[in-house]
């Protein structure tokens, strides 16, 4: 806000404002994208959720920040992808370190179905996605202090993603991390905080997670997907 006071506070009341018309966004509007599509699968086809380990912690790459994992891409309306961030936002804010800016993670972004059978949900953004970055634009600023690494990625994809860069800002484009593996991610993750799938030991269920933190919020098992 070019350290006006005035228009910092001007865009901090219209972030309040816009969340306010979502509601209490919980885990009961993720758990539809959250879960398997058939009993063959143990993962879903495009979520994303942050790495907690049900006991109040949460995997942490070497700055601190905690840990995203975006399963192909998120699927559903505009709104309903946007509950979706908005959720993970808000368990973000849950494990901010102090002196670090509320928002900010390490997001890995799993662009290849990891299960036989799974469609590709990953795509360039359209209409509805680019909501996403002009919500956390506009209500999590702190979110610019990520960095995303997209493992998976054809060659191909990569030098397409330029088409990307005039919808988000410029902070937000430059973390972006394209690789066509896993490998890389050691220099940012200790293994403690990575999946077994990118060559780490953190252990994680999905269905657990989604129970537990409908437990957490109080929302009954029978409303959940």
């Amino acid at each position: 806000s070019d350290m006006s006071h005035a228009k910092a506070a001007e865009k901090m009341r219209d972030a309040t404002q816009r969340l306010a018309k979502y509601g209490n966004v919980t885990i009961e509007d993720c758990a539809p994208f959250m879960r398997s599509p058939s009993p063959g699968r143990r993962l879903p086809d495009g979520a994303c959720f942050l790495l907690e380990d049900g006991k109040g912690g949460v995997a942490r790459d070497k700055h601190g920040r905690p840990v995203v994992v975006v399963v192909g891409m998120q699927h559903g309306s505009a709104e309903e992808m946007q509950r979706q961030f908005i959720y993970y936002a808000q368990r973000l804010k849950e494990h901010t370190l102090p002196g670090m800016p509320p928002g900010a993670a390490c997001v890995v972004v799993d662009v290849q179905p990891a299960e036989k059978g799974a469609p590709p949900t990953f795509r360039f953004p359209d209409r509805e996605v680019r909501t996403l970055f002009e919500l956390q634009e506009r209500c999590y600023p702190g979110a610019l202090c990520s960095s995303t690494h997209f493992c998976g990625l054809p060659r191909l994809v990569v030098m397409a993603f330029r088409l990307v860069r005039p919808f988000m800002a410029r902070e937000a484009y430059e973390a972006m991390v394209l690789k066509p593996s896993f490998s890389h991610l050691s220099q940012h993750i200790p293994p403690e905080s990575m999946l077994p799938r990118w060559g780490g030991t953190f252990q994680f269920e999905i269905d657990e997670y989604v129970e537990w933190r409908a437990r957490e919020e109080g929302v009954p098992p029978s409303k959940l997907c």
